[in-house]
């Protein structure tokens, strides 16, 4: 601020009031005080100084105070951060004892505590004092894991509780066979060892220990090998060849060889004849061809599995991966196959239909939809395609009711239908009626809430998600309501779309498909000739408006783009200094990804669908996946063979639909969205 207001505020170096007669400031980051003591008491002053700021500055409006007061209050929680890195103990202290009102409180006890695991009396009282806080369970975790270390087997036992983390698991059974409960221990290392998967470092000595027991015989390796090479651990497979016996090493080296190059099998087939283990090699070199040449895979199995001994599951789950990677393939044997599998889950079931689809053979797609149970035949995707089935096969009066109550519902099937009818696609629109006083009451009550609120304030977006998620899961369905609208209100809006999805509740448009980032999408469509609702509906569906989220493929900011795509796509609008950083600014990730949306519509065929496709997927494997005949559109986007770009295609296209009726604009027409897909 100007030198002549009552008031400095200084963000790096803390609170700053000037007046005539004296000046007070809190310098948190510069020369520390000697005396703990001194320093101790001119903190506490300084902090309450900072919550007095209503009665000392009379300029201030409450509001003013209350915003200094909570600025005052993170610097000194960011101070503390510092403090621990630099293992400032005293210092970190006399500010810790100023925040305990403060909602991030717990979060920085956890900080400090994760560096001092040995002090275990204050480990179990923060445990005991935070049990509801998400980072009570985060520090248990590291704890056990430091008793785990340490070998401190009984205290061990006394704190663990079953969980999905592996390591704790292992350091579990471990403090067991050391506590007498041998039975048990080696029992899950047994468990684990038959798996045939990589396992963390802290299950070393469980394994060591099983080997080291009566019960580990040859048995045991070969099956550890053959469950690692089912599961496609090469190098682990190869790693047990040494603890083999001599006649087991050379078997393995012929399943190696095999596991590589599937064909080898035919060569050898003869001389395995009377190998009782011969049947299992035969199905796993079907299963590492099948990815490839199914075609050629699914003959091999067929002249060959009636010579060998092979276990019912091993035959069975061949046979399912044999007929889904025809599925897979559009293959004309793909209906056959997955009718012969007599133990057919939701898998098998829904790519029978589309296996009778990809050859537009319309009885068998109605005998299949018919075979579909009630939970899934009642889904708008296999009520649209038994109405296409009965259209068909000239059952128009049975499927004109259902048409009609299929053009009733919001998904991209539901506006197919309603194009049919030339009808306006059903919005559905029930906006959420949530008062202020049911937020304001919702955050009052709910300190881990506030914490995530904090977070976020902050700036730290992954972690407040993570705490927004922990805070929410508590909640009822009301509560999860008026939560999604506190979200929108923080301008979070990927956090209010999830929390009202967990909600169940579908029918709030203006929560769900929020408009933002506006002039950047229109800029970039208008220059690139493309809709701004498919790009609303690409964000929508990508990152839910997200501008920081990435995911594990590293793809970044509202669209999802890949560090090398979004190079790319710089060099050739002639971006000079674009960096990947970049990817998670608004206008930089909408510049990018809206010319990539542009350059697969030119790539195919100015088809929307295949260019949302390719989108998720990939040119390459959009290329791969065109039909070697033309096919209707719906037809193609049914049987593409990934779940994801399936799913994905559909939502993108609905959700440009919904956008489109939102933003009151008519150039996505769906005559052009459901073209016909032509070989390419």
């Amino acid at each position: 601020m100007d030198g002549r207001r009552r008031v400095v505020w200084c963000v790096q170096c803390g609170l700053m009031v000037d007046s005539r007669k004296a000046i007070i400031m809190i310098s948190f980051l510069k020369k520390p005080i000697a005396d703990p003591d001194a320093r101790r008491r001119i903190v506490k002053l300084s902090i309450q100084f900072a919550r007095c700021l209503l009665v000392l500055l009379a300029p201030m409006t409450l509001a003013q105070a209350a915003d200094a007061s909570i600025v005052t209050l993170r610097n000194t929680f960011l101070q503390a951060e510092r403090y621990i890195a630099e293992q400032r103990d005293d210092d970190f202290h006399v500010l810790a004892d100023t925040l305990k009102d403060y909602p991030l409180f717990p979060y920085l006890q956890y900080q400090w505590l994760s560096q001092h695991l040995a002090d275990e009396q204050a480990v179990k009282t923060f445990m005991l004092e935070q049990a509801q806080s998400r980072y009570a369970v985060l520090l248990q975790q590291k704890w056990l894991e430091s008793l785990g270390q340490k070998r401190q087997w009984t205290t061990f036992l006394t704190h663990y509780r079953p969980g999905h983390d592996q390591a704790l698991q292992c350091y579990a059974a471990i403090a067991r066979y050391h506590t007498g409960q041998t039975a048990e221990a080696l029992a899950w290392a047994r468990e684990l060892w038959l798996a045939g998967k990589p396992l963390p470092a802290a299950c070393d000595e469980l394994l060591s220990l099983l080997q080291a027991s009566p019960q580990f015989d040859a048995t045991l390796v070969w099956q550890r090998f053959e469950s690692a090479l089912k599961h496609n651990h090469v190098n682990l497979a190869s790693g047990l060849q040494a603890a083999m016996t001599e006649a087991d090493r050379g078997r393995a080296v012929l399943w190696l060889e095999i596991q590589r190059k599937p064909a080898l099998f035919d060569a050898e087939a003869k001389a395995m004849a009377d190998d009782p283990r011969a049947g299992e090699l035969l199905a796993l070199a079907v299963m590492r061809w099948l990815d490839t040449e199914p075609g050629a895979a699914f003959d091999f199995w067929h002249r060959y599995q009636a010579r060998f001994v092979i276990s019912p599951d091993t035959r069975q789950e061949t046979g399912k991966r044999l007929a889904l990677a025809l599925a897979f393939r559009r293959d004309p044997r793909a209906y056959d196959a997955l009718s012969a599998i007599t133990q057919a889950d939701e898998t098998v079931r829904e790519w029978r239909v589309r296996a009778a689809l990809a050859q537009q053979n319309w009885p068998q797609a109605l005998t299949a939809i018919t075979a579909l149970p009630a939970s899934e035949s009642s889904q708008d995707r296999w009520l649209y395609w038994q109405i296409r089935a009965l259209q068909q096969t000239g059952q128009h009066t049975t499927a004109a009711p259902l048409l009609h109550t299929l053009a009733q519902k919001r998904s991209l099937y539901g506006f197919i239908a309603a194009y049919q009818l030339g009808q306006p696609i059903a919005i559905n629109d029930v906006p959420a009626s949530i008062g202020d006083e049911a937020i304001k009451a919702l955050v009052a009550s709910d300190r881990e809430l506030q914490a995530a609120g904090e977070l976020l304030a902050l700036g730290r977006q992954k972690e407040a998600k993570r705490q927004w998620q922990h805070a929410v899961s508590r909640h009822s369905h009301d509560e999860l309501r008026v939560a999604a609208r506190l979200a929108r209100d923080w301008h979070w809006p990927a956090v209010a779309i999830a929390t009202v999805a967990t909600a169940g509740e579908w029918d709030d448009m203006a929560l769900r498909f929020p408009v933002l980032y506006w002039e950047d999408i229109e800029t970039n469509a208008r220059q690139h000739q493309l809709s701004p609702a498919l790009l609303l509906g690409i964000i929508r569906q990508e990152s839910a408006f997200d501008p920081y989220a990435e995911s594990s493929a590293s793809a970044r900011g509202l669209m999802q783009v890949l560090p090398e795509t979004g190079r790319q796509m710089a060099e050739l609008l002639r971006d000079d200094g674009s960096k990947t950083r970049d990817l998670f600014q608004p206008a930089s990730n909408i510049r990018y990804g809206s010319y990539y949306v542009r350059r697969l519509l030119n790539q195919f065929d100015n088809h929307p669908m295949l260019a949302i496709a390719a989108y998720n997927a990939g040119p390459g494997r959009v290329k791969r996946w065109r039909p070697a005949k033309t096919l209707p559109a719906d037809i193609w986007m049914e049987t593409i063979p990934y779940k994801e770009t399936r799913n994905y295609v559909a939502s993108v296209m609905a959700y440009a639909l919904l956008y489109q009726q939102r933003l009151q604009k008519q150039d996505l027409r769906m005559v052009d969205m459901m073209a016909d897909v032509r070989p390419g």
